[in-house]
């Protein structure tokens, strides 16, 4: 039996899994998110050649906000 990971359960344990509750799923699509954007990213995941590194602690900053909620 495959282990569901829900929006409550998802970073359990200091691992981000993929969503795969229907409940979860269903409540991202009723608020327009995509499950893979309440995934933690690193800082280093922004980085670009044209950003500077203030642009990218911006980037990231808001991406943690959003995430987060």
């Amino acid at each position: 039996m495959e282990t569901v990971f829900s929006i409550l359960n998802f970073e359990d344990g200091g691992v981000a899994r993929e969503i795969n509750s229907p409940r979860s799923l269903e409540a991202c699509l009723r608020a327009g998110l995509d499950p893979l954007e309440l995934i933690p990213k690193s800082k280093k995941e922004f980085y670009k050649k044209d950003l500077t590194e203030e642009m990218v602690t911006v980037k990231f900053e808001s991406f943690e906000k959003k995430r987060r909620g």
